[in-house]
């Protein structure tokens, strides 16, 4: 507030921070940076002079004790100023009893190795620039050499002393020893994770190469090697793009012919920054030249970790014939040659394959024996894709809740490994899924803003902003959505990969509720067409649905304007995208080990919505919908098909049905905020005459509660006097299952005993109703 106040405008959160650390909190010097100007901070000559006059006030040894204190860089150990200030150990102790005595420095704990820092980042600045260059060139030699004579220092904090060297001499002008000094500490702190501070130390020593004489240059590494690891510290500090740019380079001094492999490791980590930067078409390319570079004879791991990455790059593209072959060998030769981080990939390939190929049953062990061994291997890259892969895979056979405990745990593992800035966000966008999913949108919404707010990569910001867009559209928060989609239109350039399918999808979903059915099936069509094997892939069912929802809508709106021809035109559309559906499972249950209840769920809704706009409104078809989109767990789409199967029931004049029905769907909408769809439940419900304040009493009082549909199931059997095995049998679960949801019942209604649950269950009116 107080800088806003001086600015006259909002404050940036990143200035604040700033201003905030320059400052230390004290308000004159806060007020005295940002009158200089918020473009630079820089220290205004009047509060420069301040803080000098107070230095010149000591004595000459507090004096040399605050110079070499500020060429240290504000904190400064004692070793080091024993070493470098002139004059006797008296005279030294006496300096710095000064310095503290005048609050300028500050002592570490007494639990500490003995230190001083400086009391305001601010005077620390105003010393430091009061020195004379010469002075800060013979200071920071004099710390360098005496940072080398105590190698205990690195002992205890390697990446710190490091850094130290290389900072020091540099600023001394020895560059020969500053660039031996920047690889070393680039190196320590990629080592500790820190990638970051490694991306700046390798891009100095990339800086300081062409400035020394060939003899002078360190022995044993080459400038391609410095490029490589600070083309991957700038990975891992989320900065793909300045990746891309460092590889390319390594690439244009490698001579693909005297060094195959080389450049073919080279072109395989190109691969990989141009995808993480949402390239995917550019990624395909290089990792192709990748494979065709690295020999084939004899077989290495290099050799089956691009194989592996080929196989999951066909697979992203929807090249499911190409992608499968490619995942068996790589995997093969991964085992062959004992290459375990090539193997964990390889099995994330072709899991993930299968998984694509709605083979699920299939899929889910594979892709778990490789993410266990990502885990065992600490590989960051690996257990990011790995976990992904898996997670879809356990969000496709509704097992949410694993999927949302998977991509948390793996979010922390990564930070672990230091790779937070890099796969966290995407990390974050799969949880955020799950949770949509399990009807949780509130926790999502949250953990995408949480997401957004600390600056993820941007492709990560795509995927995250699919997710808060999906959520808007069905909360009816139409323009918030059109807004993100401008975000994310802006991010840069057109992406070729797996995202236009993902927000084309979104735009459809737009387009259907904001009334345009036309757009939103002209967005399937668009996005339908460049799907490749679409009897195989998953996203190309998706669609189907979408499209068939839109036909819907196309349809009554042509019967509601009394234009037969366009309602025969939408009923003919709506019949092609079903026989698609048709192929898909019918391929499906050719290929795959069971056909997954995903599968079974979308051909059910899509059997029932044609056959709805054919004039065939059969209760039984929105039955099975409704039965399969249960086992699903996801909230939404069990609501949206419990409406159609209520106005189906009040067709068929099954009003008890059809009331009951809707009940359950109006409950779940309320729950969610799916504003679209309550409004249209209840647009149904005066229809039909129904009055849904005045019957979904239990209903109601067993959401405030919190509890699941499933729950709900589990108390009403428990009222009823049942066991666990008893309600185990009935509900098609594992005794053990069962005996976890009553635990969970319990806690939820704050009670202990199954007799205290029965009565809170025939207070609500849930006793009784079980089926």
């Amino acid at each position: 507030a107080q800088l806003s106040g001086i600015t006259g405008d909002a404050v940036s959160a990143e200035l604040v921070a700033t201003v905030l650390a320059r400052s230390g909190g004290n308000p004159f010097f806060a007020e005295e940076l940002m009158a200089a100007g918020q473009a630079g901070l820089s220290l205004p000559r009047s509060l420069r002079d301040m803080l000098v006059d107070r230095v010149r006030q000591l004595g000459p040894a507090a004096q040399a004790v605050l110079r070499v204190a500020a060429v240290a860089g504000g904190r400064v150990d004692h070793r080091l100023l024993v070493d470098v200030c002139t004059g006797s150990e008296q005279e030294l102790d006496e300096g710095i009893r000064e310095a503290v005595d005048h609050h300028l420095l500050l002592p570490t704990s007494p639990d500490e190795t003995p230190a001083y820092l400086f009391r305001h980042a601010l005077l620390h600045e105003a010393v430091y620039e009061e020195l004379l260059p010469s002075e800060r060139t013979r200071l920071h030699a004099a710390l360098a050499r005496a940072v080398e004579a105590h190698p205990e220092l690195r002992v205890a904090d390697p990446s710190g002393a490091t850094a130290q060297l290389a900072h020091h001499w540099f600023h001394a002008h020895e560059l020969e020893r500053a660039l031996e000094a920047a690889i070393d500490a680039g190196r320590v702190a990629a080592a500790r994770y820190a990638f970051p501070e490694a991306k700046s130390l390798l891009e100095r020593a990339l800086e300081l190469w062409p400035k020394l004489p060939a003899d002078a240059l360190p022995s044993g590494v080459s400038r391609t090697d410095i490029l490589v690891e600070a083309a991957e510290a700038s990975a891992q500090a989320g900065d793909p793009r300045r990746s891309i740019d460092l590889v390319r380079a390594a690439l244009e001094e490698t001579n693909a012919v005297a060094e195959p492999m080389l450049a073919g490791v080279l072109h395989h980590r190109l691969a990989w920054y141009l995808n993480e930067a949402g390239d995917w078409q550019s990624g395909a390319g290089a990792m192709e030249r990748a494979v065709e570079l690295i020999p084939i004879d004899p077989p290495t791991a290099d050799r089956a970790r691009v194989l592996s990455d080929l196989g999951l790059s066909l697979m992203v593209r929807g090249r499911y014939s190409d992608s499968l072959p490619v995942a068996e060998a790589a995997l093969a030769i991964s085992r062959a040659v004992g290459a375990r981080g090539a193997e964990a990939r390889a099995l994330d390939a072709l899991g993930l394959d299968l998984a694509c190929r709605s083979d699920l049953e299939r899929a889910l062990p594979i892709l778990r024996e490789g993410h266990a061994l990502a885990l065992e291997l600490h590989d960051p890259q690996a257990v990011f894709l790995t976990a992904v892969g898996l997670g879809w895979a356990l969000d496709e056979t509704a097992r949410h809740d694993e999927s949302l405990e998977l991509a948390l745990t793996a979010r922390e593992r990564l930070r672990d490994l230091g790779a937070e800035l890099r796969y966290g966000g995407h990390m974050a966008s799969k949880a955020a899924r799950s949770l949509f999913e399990l009807g949780r949108w509130d926790e999502a919404h949250a953990l995408v803003e949480e997401t957004l707010n600390w600056g993820p990569t941007r492709y990560a910001v795509r995927w995250l902003l699919s997710n808060r867009v999906r959520m808007h559209v069905h909360r009816g928060q139409l323009d918030a959505a059109r807004l993100d989609l401008l975000t994310y239109e802006s991010l840069g350039e057109k992406v070729v990969g797996p995202d236009p399918d993902l927000m084309n999808a979104r735009r459809a979903e737009l387009a259907i509720e904001a009334g345009e059915p036309l757009q939103a099936r002209e967005l399937v069509r668009q996005t339908m067409a460049a799907i490749v094997e679409p009897d195989l892939d998953t996203d190309a069912r998706t669609l189907y649905l979408i499209g068939l929802w839109a036909e819907r809508d196309e349809f009554n709106a042509a019967r509601a304007a009394g234009d037969p021809g366009r309602m025969t035109d939408s009923l003919a559309r709506a019949g092609e995208l079903l026989d698609q559906v048709r192929r898909h499972v019918e391929r499906v249950r050719a290929t795959a080990a069971r056909v997954a209840t995903i599968v079974e769920a979308d051909a059910a809704t899509a059997e029932a919505l044609v056959a709805e706009m054919d004039g065939d409104v059969d209760p039984e078809r929105w039955r099975r919908a409704v039965a399969l989109r249960r086992e699903l767990h996801r909230p939404y789409e069990l609501a949206r098909v419990l409406a159609r199967a209520a106005e189906a029931n009040l067709g068929a004049r099954l009003r008890d049905e059809a009331t009951t029905t809707l009940v359950e769907a109006h409950v779940i909408a309320m729950r969610l905020g799916a504003a679209p769809l309550r409004t249209r439940i209840e647009a149904l419900a005066r229809r039909g005459r129904i009055d849904l304040d005045g019957v979904e009493s239990a209903a109601v009082a067993a959401d405030r509660l919190g509890l699941t549909p499933r729950e709900r199931e589990v108390l009403a059997l428990l009222a009823e006097g049942r066991s666990n095995r008893q309600i185990g049998e009935h509900l098609y679960m594992a005794e053990s299952t069962a005996g976890v949801h009553v635990g969970n019942i319990l806690a939820k209604l704050g009670v202990t005993r199954r007799s205290e649950a029965a009565v809170i269950a025939h207070r609500i009116g849930l006793a009784g109703a079980a089926g």
